[in-house]
């Protein structure tokens, strides 16, 4: 996630167009701009490759996620529910 400074004009036009409590800014840019919330380049190549943990990326709840820990800790939930005998491999990681 990238820190930009805009000015108070562009900022109050932003929460303006809030249509709920704590929508981050990026998705109402993405409203007003008419973008859609296309899967990061480095995932395209993982999702559909035919792993079982691969379908969680593409997975809209993995997807509303913005920020990457948010991500990191759902990915680990589903791969803990769908690994959990080898999920303790994961807890030996250092």
């Amino acid at each position: 996630m990238r820190t930009i400074e805009i000015d108070d004009d562009v900022y109050l036009h932003i929460a303006q167009n809030t249509h709920e409590i704590g929508e981050p800014a990026s998705k109402i840019l993405r409203r007003l701009l008419g973008l859609s919330r296309a899967m990061p380049a480095p995932l395209q190549g993982i999702v559909g490759a035919g792993h079982e943990l691969a379908a969680a990326i593409s997975d809209p709840k993995f997807l509303m996620q913005t920020a990457a820990v948010d991500r990191f800790l759902y990915f680990l939930g589903v791969a803990f529910i769908q690994k959990r005998t080898d999920f303790e491999k994961v807890l030996m990681i250092q």
